[in-house]
């Protein structure tokens, strides 16, 4: 991809990109040149890519010495909107050589005590080793001047990056062969920006795709010579899990319809009604070499169990080929038949110090397993194969880093980095040596929302990447979990942005919640290997203290009395347990139920279903504990919890026509109302002022297209 502050927005949005990108990027060179830094450098290049995916323009500041006109133009080549940038390299050469000439007028005049010979230098020479060698005679002379001359030095630094031009064509050239000095090329086949999932043909013409529309999710496919796309099924309010061609060309596609299981289906393409053939399979199907069974992953929520499953292509004669259970899983992103028959490999998880997962292959005539790759990741999410001697994965070492895609060396286990940039890879669909991928880009805003004039929300923050939660404490300061060097770390910022602190430097630091009365923040933590619960003091980070001791620990909750409640998702199934904020053994209350969050009166904790459970809704226990006192009629949404406004009224997120707003849920009338009014955006995390007239919020989109990854 090349460095990142060098980046065009367009080109950090993958959309496509011409010769602006390049202007963009000779910008950032011509300001460097001046003033020796760039005007998106920044600590971590999550936080780079932030500034410069930001609406707000470039913050350029230039030496006194250096002319307004050339200040103009260089902020023109890092206009963020390229429709405002220049739109050629010859109109900006015009600019620049204009500016030359008056400068090489004015140059006796301004800067008579300069030497001569570095006054009227130009860069007249042919690229390769002799301007390499006048370069670096240029370099040398420009600092002698910078130490004794600085209005000679600022105006000398102007006449190498004009000269610079004069070469731009060689340097063009050379950029591009550094930009793919590897041996795969990628290619966007879907510029929507809302793709789901995706899987190309065996023959290598078509591939099927999932695509959000308006809230819904629809299924497409799309002839990959012509990019011509027909619809398979129209929108519905579904969730799409996977797709899979047959070797006959048949689609079939899992869907998680609006109650119930998962269900597969298999459509013969196109213009026909999809048959339903079995629910149950909650994962992407892989067919044997021979077409006749497919292998799936399913989920038994009911015993809390993970099943490798094997099918006859019908649905009929299921064998369960292996088990997982205990906090162990099998990847719901599903397994790959190996071509030769004889295995079939999917990603299992397991804890021990941490969450782990690795590629297991599983012997089809003995039932033997094996460890493929001989390594293990935080996840691992698709796998297919290649040949019988390589497979291709979805996989990221930490959860704070993106899913990037390896090929892995079959039975040696040598593992071969594909892509290694920011965006997120999931999915992984082979044809030969073309790879057929979702890739994602996710940024992110925060913002804050007086109730009583929603319109007049402002943006205080922003980022890229992964982002765990905020919190609002009783002093009026907001803490939140955002990727900074490199780091899931917890920041304080003041409401109206200012005063931003980072309270956090080690380890990954998930989901603060501020204690009742604003001195402690408590987090999720995995600084010594294990998810536990930890505590810091609010106002300057210090005074880390570790609160639980086993694994599988996050969202906590503080209520009024100094009790922390928080979800353990190691042991069999998943249970909230409750600890004192000061420490001490910790006190199981509710199975099967996560994320609880205290009522404003101590009474109740509100939870929500797991995602991957049967029954998406919220409960309402005692705080003491007990089985449900009622559930409640709330849409869900992945990794987010539900929170109280008062007493009897909860706030959750709804998505609508593609983006979030707050509502809020009445528990005595069962009346919902919509409190923001954003148009545009998903909410991730939100949080409210102790007076529950304002909300903190991190909006921002995720951009996510269909890619194909081919081998040279």
């Amino acid at each position: 991809m090349g460095t990142v502050k060098y980046m065009s927005p367009e080109q950090l949005r993958e959309r496509t990109i011409d010769e602006r990108t390049d202007i963009w990027s000779l910008g950032i060179v011509l300001y460097e040149m001046l003033t020796g830094s760039t005007p998106f450098g920044a600590e971590s290049r999550n936080e780079s890519v932030a500034i410069i995916l930001s609406a707000e323009p470039a913050q350029l500041t230039f030496p006194e010495e250096v002319p307004i006109r050339y200040r103009e133009i260089v902020k023109k080549a890092l206009e963020k909107n390229a429709d405002k940038r220049y739109q050629t390299i010859s109109k900006l050469t015009a600019d620049l050589t204009s500016l030359k000439r008056e400068l090489e007028r004015n140059a006796e005049m301004s800067f008579g005590d300069m030497q001569p010979s570095l006054v009227g230098y130009t860069f007249k020479v042919r690229f390769g080793s002799t301007i390499l060698t006048r370069l670096k005679s240029q370099a040398d002379t420009l600092f002698t001047e910078v130490r004794t001359h600085k209005r000679a030095a600022i105006f000398a630094g102007t006449t190498c990056v004009l000269g610079l031009l004069l070469f731009l064509p060689a340097i063009t050239q050379w950029i591009n062969n550094l930009r793919n000095p590897v041996k795969w090329v990628m290619k966007p086949l879907t510029n929507f920006g809302t793709s789901v999932c995706s899987a190309i043909s065996f023959d290598g013409k078509w591939f099927a795709h999932a695509e959000e529309q308006n809230g819904k999710q629809l299924l497409l496919v799309t002839n990959i010579a012509t990019s011509g796309s027909s619809v398979a099924v129209p929108p519905d309010d579904v969730q799409y899990l996977g797709v899979s061609f047959s070797r006959d060309n048949y689609l079939y596609f899992t869907r998680q319809e609006k109650s119930g299981p998962a269900t597969l289906y298999r459509l013969a393409w196109p213009g026909t009604n999809p048959t339903k053939l079995k629910d149950g399979v909650d994962s992407p199907i892989s067919f044997s070499p021979d077409g006749g069974r497919f292998a799936f992953v399913r989920h038994d929520n009911a015993n809390s169990e993970f099943l490798l499953m094997l099918s006859n292509v019908d649905g009929s004669d299921e064998q369960v080929l292996a088990r997982r259970k205990d906090g162990d899983r099998f990847s719901i992103y599903g397994p790959a038949w190996s071509p030769d028959g004889n295995m079939v490999v999917c990603p299992t998880s397991h804890w021990d110090n941490g969450f782990h997962m690795q590629l297991i292959g599983f012997d089809l005539k003995d039932g033997r397993e094996q460890v493929i790759g001989g390594q293990s990741w935080f996840s691992a999410f698709a796998v297919d194969w290649q040949n019988n001697t390589s497979l291709v994965v979805s996989a990221r070492d930490r959860e704070t880093s993106p899913h990037q895609l390896l090929r892995i060396n079959f039975p040696g286990g040598a593992a071969e980095r594909i892509t290694n940039d920011l965006n997120d890879y999931r999915g992984v669909s082979i044809s030969g040596s073309d790879i057929v991928t979702v890739k994602t880009t996710l940024s992110w805003r925060m913002w804050v929302v007086s109730l009583d004039e929603p319109q007049k929300a402002s943006a205080i923050a922003s980022g890229v990447g992964v982002n765990y939660g905020l919190s609002w404490t009783k002093k009026n300061k907001i803490v939140f979990s955002s990727m900074a060097q490199d780091r899931l770390n917890i920041s304080r910022i003041d409401p109206d942005g200012s005063n931003q602190v980072k309270l956090t430097n080690v380890g990954d630091n998930y989901t603060p919640a501020a204690s009742a009365d604003g001195r402690f923040i408590v987090f999720a933590s995995n600084r010594n290997g294990a998810f536990n619960i930890w505590r810091i003091n609010a106002d300057d980070g210090s005074d880390a203290t570790q609160l639980t001791f086993s694994d599988g620990n996050f969202y906590p909750s503080c209520s009024p009395d100094e009790w922390i409640a928080y979800d353990n998702v190691v042991n069999s199934g998943i249970s909230v347990l409750k600890i004192p904020l000061n420490g001490g053994d910790p006190i199981k209350v509710i199975e099967k139920y996560r994320m609880p969050v205290f009522s404003p009166n101590n009474q109740f904790i509100a939870c929500r279903s797991n995602i991957e459970s049967d029954s998406l809704d919220v409960a309402i226990f005692s705080a003491q504990g007990g089985p449900p006192l009622r559930h409640v009629a709330i849409p869900i949404q992945e990794w987010q919890r539900v929170q109280w406004l008062n007493d009897h009224e909860l706030s959750f997120i709804k998505n609508e026509n593609g983006y979030s707003n707050i509502w809020s849920y009445d528990l005595d009338t069962g009346a919902s109302k919509q409190l923001t009014n954003f148009n545009s955006d998903r909410i991730y995390a939100y949080a409210w002022s102790p007076d529950f007239k304002q909300v903190a919020c991190q909006r921002g989109t995720n951009i996510s297209d269909v890619t194909m990854i081919s081998e040279r």
